[in-house]
């Protein structure tokens, strides 16, 4: 269990949904440092998915991440948490983790996510 920001990830991995898990371990589990990691969507080419955005809105309420609007239109998404623990859950449970993260915009190809 790791605790950050008054947050702590055994609480998280208690209520979070499979697919919020499944994005804090795959997009945040290895490297990633509190306060400056962050997945970003331009919002114009590609977009997250219904199920990944659910999963953001999920991991913003629960404070797991700070939602960034960019002047642009696009959006990013800073990691408040150490996620090594959804990370080592992440390679447990492939099966679950399985799913895409962006879907084209308007017709367009999908690009995808900035690290």
């Amino acid at each position: 269990m790791t605790m950050t920001g008054g947050i702590s990830s055994d609480g998280l991995m208690k209520t979070l949904s499979d697919d919020a898990k499944t994005v804090l371990g795959c997009c945040y589990g290895v490297f990633a440092t509190p306060g400056r990691s962050r997945i970003a969507f331009g919002m114009k080419k590609s977009r997250p998915t219904a199920r990944v955005q659910a999963a953001l809105d999920e991991l913003a309420e629960a404070g797991a991440v700070a939602r960034v609007p960019d002047p642009e239109g696009g959006v990013e998404y800073v990691v408040q948490i150490d996620c090594s623990d959804f990370g080592r859950w992440a390679r447990r449970n492939r099966s679950k983790t399985k799913f895409p993260l962006t879907e084209p915009v308007d017709g367009t190809e999908a690009d995808p996510p900035k690290p």
